[in-house]
């Protein structure tokens, strides 16, 4: 049996069911020994804020940052995460699935952040 990491998706998913802005999910594999940290946010700074509190808890719980696999790092650059954030907007529209108040919140936040500068 291989080691299952909670995928990105599952904090997506509860984000939108919920109507929550930031998840973080703690799970600790008794096989591995490992503490797994998943995080999402629905905007750029929600994301950078969602990894932030995870390493921090990962970290006071005793686990070991400098074993973390990273996926995404908000740290440095928005850009990357502002565009799979219009990505995910699109898509989610596109779905024909509705508009909830998260969403129409992200498209709001969205399209002010993308205004050129006057």
């Amino acid at each position: 049996m291989s080691y299952k990491p909670v995928p990105v998706e599952e904090a997506c998913q509860i984000a939108v069911k919920y109507d929550k802005r930031i998840v973080v999910i703690l799970s600790h594999d008794s096989v591995y020994q490992l503490m797994h940290t998943t995080t999402y946010g629905v905007t750029a700074y929600d994301k950078e804020q969602a990894a932030a509190v995870g390493a921090l808890v990962t970290q006071r719980l005793g686990g070991d940052l400098s074993k973390k696999t990273m996926f995404e790092d908000f740290h440095q650059n928005y850009d990357p995460a502002r565009l799979r954030e219009a990505a995910e907007i699109l898509q989610e529209v596109r779905s024909h699935q509705g508009i909830t108040g998260v969403l129409r919140e992200r498209i709001a936040v969205w399209c002010e952040g993308a205004k050129e500068p006057t």
